[in-house]
């Protein structure tokens, strides 16, 4: 231990020289005081650091709990005579596009789609029923745990106009009230052909309780406003803006020489 403090005193004596050991002491505080001035900011940063690491991770966590959570699912129904147009509409909505080469829907038709809302999505069950009359005894099995029923008819074809009232009551015999119907005056195209007016249409939704839009496949006329009445009227989805009957307007198209080649008999193209 004496060897010990004789070479430290010896090494102080021969390196230090006078006031030399004030200096460095000096310079230590100095040292010590940044160091803690440093060790200081970086708590302060990492405080700062920490809070915005937890309050994106609650957003993440709110986010994936949004992501993972099931969509709700609707079951819509599109029935009506034969040749009306059902087919058309579910295809302009599913793919934009139109097909001029008619061809019936045989038994029932199944397709699915999500629709984006202001404040949520939802899925949307579109089942393409038959027109004809063969297939009518399928309906009511369909109609069963539908949310929606679109009645559909054709604006230059009378008839099919007067049957939506069998079709309207059919579905309220299996479903009651707990379904929405939509009645769609399809074919809004064939301007020189229109045997039933939009006040017609409109009327009887009026008289029925239901809502009420007139389209046009062919042209894409009313279409994403169709869905979006529905999506509206669905439950859970007041905050959107409810399509009134005012809202709708009808088309006025020139007919086309091509338009006229692929009408089928009096119930015009399958638009």
């Amino acid at each position: 231990m004496d060897l010990k403090h004789s070479l430290s005193d010896n090494f102080l004596f021969q390196y230090i020289k006078p006031g030399h050991l004030e200096i460095a002491n000096s310079v230590l505080c100095c040292v010590g005081h940044l160091l803690l001035l440093l060790l200081i900011d970086f708590l302060f940063i990492y405080i700062c650091l920490r809070d915005l690491i937890d309050s994106d991770l609650d957003l993440i966590k709110h986010l994936k709990m949004a992501t993972v959570s099931p969509l709700a699912k609707y079951k819509l129904v599109f029935l009506g005579d034969q040749s009306v147009g059902k087919t058309s509409i579910i295809t302009r909505f599913m793919y934009d596009k139109f097909d001029t080469t008619y061809q019936a829907t045989i038994g029932i038709d199944f397709l699915s789609k999500t629709m984006y809302l202001e404040d949520r999505t939802i899925r949307l069950q579109l089942w393409d029923t038959a027109g004809q009359e063969r297939f009518r005894s399928l309906i009511p099995s369909y109609i069963r745990d539908s949310s929606v029923a679109v009645i559909v008819y054709d604006v230059a074809n009378r008839q099919s106009f007067l049957n939506t009232n069998k079709w309207i009551d059919e579905v309220r015999t299996e479903r009651g009230s707990d379904v929405i119907i939509v009645l769609v005056g399809n074919k809004t195209d064939l301007v020189d052909k229109r045997q039933v007016s939009i006040e017609e249409g409109d009327a009887k939704s009026r008289e029925s309780g239901i809502l009420f839009i007139e389209t046009s496949a062919k042209a894409g006329f009313n279409i994403k406003p169709l869905f979006r009445k529905i999506a509206s009227a669905l439950p859970g989805m007041e905050s959107l803006s409810s399509a009134k009957h005012e809202d709708m307007v009808d088309i006025k198209l020139k007919t086309t020489a091509s338009s006229s080649q692929t009408e089928q008999g009096g119930g015009g193209c399958a638009c």
